[in-house]
């Protein structure tokens, strides 16, 4: 059965706490983006690249939750083969803080090196991580 949401006091907040997460979307997008300028191509450009398309996508569907649930319209989210389940978003959730941790890891063991292979390794496995954050947020938000 689709979840349909609640309305007033409800549909308010949740309406605060899908701009905070759209403008965090925007300000990675951002991000992605001006790494994405940054490189000239290989592995890693494709992989932030594919990370910018997931964060755009996320933004989208912020921005039409956010419409809906501000102009009254009725609003059923249907992903087939799934249903709300507030332990699987709490468990995504967690997730996300774990992966963060391992990104700021791996940032910090990239910036030990400052060139060759080894370093563009390093480049690859943050770059891979970035992406699985971007899917874990869009994921949670579904």
């Amino acid at each position: 059965m689709p979840h349909v949401l609640a309305s007033g006091r409800e549909e308010r907040d949740m309406t605060s706490e899908l701009r905070t997460e759209l403008e965090q979307t925007q300000d990675e997008i951002s991000e992605a983006a001006a790494k994405s300028a940054s490189l000239e191509g290989g592995l890693v450009k494709a992989l932030v690249m594919s990370r910018l398309e997931i964060l755009k996508t996320t933004h989208a569907l912020l921005q039409q939750r956010i419409l809906a649930i501000e102009s009254g319209a009725s609003l059923t989210i249907e992903v087939p083969a799934t249903k709300p389940d507030p332990e699987f978003a709490d468990s995504v959730a967690q997730e996300i803080v774990a992966q963060q941790g391992i990104i700021d890891a791996a940032r910090t063991d990239a910036a030990r090196f400052s060139g060759g292979l080894v370093h563009a390794l390093k480049l690859s496995t943050v770059a891979t991580q970035e992406q699985s954050l971007a899917l874990l947020r869009q994921r949670y938000i579904i």
